[in-house]
Order: structure tokens, then sequence, then C-alpha cells
């Protein structure tokens, strides 16, 4: 199938009969197509599509909050990652977009205060945290690279590589 053909049924899933995750999946690839291509109030329809097809997906919640951050509306966002974190304490993406969110209000106790706490989670081994894409993305044919280099689990994978690349520099 091409690309275009892939969007038509992910675009149109509710006339198919997709099994309800790969459903969400669906929604959180399509909404990252168009984050990607600069349409972030099509990527905030679909991640909202996706936060209530699975409202215990951090995830979505951080991407939804990144979302927002590209159109600066700070309140919005900073109520999309503190859902994140709530759900997942663990991921620092979260803490990182509060951090984003309070430098741009010009709060920068608030702001230094979600960076270390970033900083400090993203140092932790990342083999530890599991996200519900995983699977999706194996179970999804992926036509486009764009879309799973902007998906979570690319973004996962690359800082661990990252972070093992400078663990062996270092020895």
């Amino acid at each position: 199938l091409s690309s275009g053909t892939n969007f038509c049924v992910v675009h149109n899933y509710s006339q198919y009969k997709i099994p309800p995750t790969l459903t969400h999946c669906y929604v959180l690839l399509v909404g990252n197509f168009y984050g990607l291509h600069g349409d972030h109030e099509k990527a905030i329809v679909y991640f909202r599509r996706a936060v209530r097809l699975n409202r215990h997906d951090h995830s979505a919640w951080v991407l939804l909050g990144h979302e927002y951050m590209e159109l600066r509306n700070c309140t919005m966002a900073i109520e999309a990652y503190c859902k994140g974190i709530e759900i997942n304490k663990n991921d620092f993406r979260g803490y990182y977009g509060l951090g984003n969110a309070y430098e741009i209000l010009k709060m920068p106790y608030f702001a230094l205060h979600y960076f270390r706490q970033a900083h400090k989670l993203k140092q932790v081994s990342h083999t530890t945290t599991h996200t519900k894409h995983q699977h999706c993305s194996l179970s999804v044919h992926i036509s486009d690279p764009q879309i799973l280099e902007s998906s979570s689990l690319w973004a996962t994978a690359t800082i661990s590589l990252d972070s093992t690349k400078k663990q062996r520099s270092a020895i």
C-alpha cells in the first residue's frame, strides 16, 4: 500500500473493524505525521483523539503537550505534560516540556526545577522504560520513515543509543 492509502485507512478508521489498540496506534501515527509536516492544529486533533481512546498513555499526553508548545499555548501544554507525568513519573520528556513551557512564561525557578528533574531521569537507564508504542510500532506497517523518526519509540531508541555512546566514550 502507498502511504496515501494508509493515510486514507487511518483517516477513515471508523469505517473499518480495526481493533481498539490498533486504532489508538494509527491515531498517534497520524498525529505525528501532521506534527512533522507543521500542521499542529490537526496534530492536536489526532493526539486528543488518542488520549480519548487511551487516557493512560503518557506518551500521547506528552506529544499533545509538544504540539501545544509549537502553537505557544503554554497553559494547555502544561496541563498535558502534567497528565503525562501523573501517569509515568519516569519519563523525562514531560519534565523537559514543562521546563520549556515555564521558560517561555519567564518563570526561571520552575523551569530550572523541571529541567533538573528531566536531566536526572534521562541519565537513568531507559531499558526499564517501556511504552505501549513499542507494540504499536511493530504491528503497524510504516511506509514513511519520517513518521517512524517522529515516534516516541524512535526518540527513546535514539536517546538510549546516545547515552550508550557517551558511556563508552567516557570509559
